[in-house]
């Protein structure tokens, strides 16, 4: 089913194969038919993955995607009356915070780039505006130069009209250190 009308990759195939059988093995151990199985039984049975063993929340999710998947074919091919995995939440992925540089390598890698050429000047007045604003990086790439007012920035703030990805219209007065205004200058 998973490889013809899903059309699932080999390697997808072989993760759900045994995230299945895992599930199987523990309903086996219990003695209750696939029809029997309840919502505690599948909280029971996550548990005990979780404290018997060193299996991150990635691999849980695969896990719970997996049976709720063929729980939903047993439904609709087989008629069993319930889904009872589909009541369970998915465990929250780890996000890693993100790395800040140090000044001394954002100030080499902006070194770096050669602005002898207009490209390489409109790659140092992008960087210059991300890391003395804090802009984000789709805002940045959504701003014309229209949307700049340059006889702001002597009073040490840009005014930049943004519309973001919901067509608002944003005007913000962001501050602009170091030589952002001296890359964005150079045109």
């Amino acid at each position: 089913y998973l490889e013809f009308e899903k059309q699932r990759s080999p390697h997808t195939l072989s993760n759900y194969n045994r995230d299945i059988l895992k599930v199987l093995g523990y309903i086996h151990a219990t003695g209750k038919s696939l029809a029997e199985i309840t919502i505690n039984d599948c909280r029971l049975f996550l548990g005990e993955i979780k404290t018997n063993s060193t299996i991150d929340p990635v691999s849980i999710s695969r896990l719970l995607s997996a049976t709720r998947s063929f729980w939903n074919y047993l439904m609709t091919q087989h008629q069993y009356p319930h889904n009872p995995w589909s009541h369970i939440k998915m465990p929250k992925k780890k996000r890693d915070l993100p790395v800040i540089s140090e000044a001394k390598e954002l100030g080499q890698f902006l070194d770096s780039i050669d602005t002898q050429t207009w490209i390489g000047l409109r790659d140092r007045a992008l960087f210059e505006l991300l890391f003395s604003t804090g802009l984000r990086v789709s805002e940045c790439a959504s701003l014309n130069y229209k949307n700049i007012d340059f006889a702001a920035k002597y009073t040490e703030a840009f005014e930049i009209d943004i519309t973001d990805e919901h067509k608002t219209n944003i005007k913000w007065s962001v501050g602009a250190e170091g030589n952002a205004d001296l890359a964005v200058d150079t045109k």
